[in-house]
């Protein structure tokens, strides 16, 4: 099960990797794992997605955090969190310096092959 804060919940792999999937084409999606932690039967990415705005055709940058249960090695679980709203759109950590990180910025952002 993949669970998201703006969206119902995803079962299975063919609901998930359809919804991945439609991001991908019809957005330009990509995917930019930032840092990862395991432990035991879980784990923990921090990501960036890049994406284009299909209505301004805008490119975009949004961040999260999943977490993932594994049972007999394989995903049992994906819980993610993502938040954006009229004040912080991406849903960035406010004051937080991304760049001087090394994290994904718009200056990283490129249109995904074959586009």
């Amino acid at each position: 099960m993949h669970y998201y804060t703006r969206l119902g919940p995803h079962e299975g792999a063919r609901a998930i990797g359809e919804n991945t999937r439609w991001a991908v084409d019809e957005i330009d999606g990509q995917w930019w794992m930032e840092h990862g932690i395991a432990a035991g039967d879980e784990a923990v990415i921090e990501w960036t997605m890049t994406w284009r705005d299909p209505k301004s055709g805008d490119e975009r940058l949004n961040r999260g955090t999943e977490w993932f249960r594994f049972r007999d090695g394989k995903i049992a679980e994906i819980r993610a969190y993502h938040h954006g709203d009229a004040k912080n759109p991406r849903g960035d950590l406010l004051g937080f310096d991304f760049e001087k990180r090394g994290y994904t910025t718009m200056d990283d952002w490129r249109a995904p092959e074959g586009q």
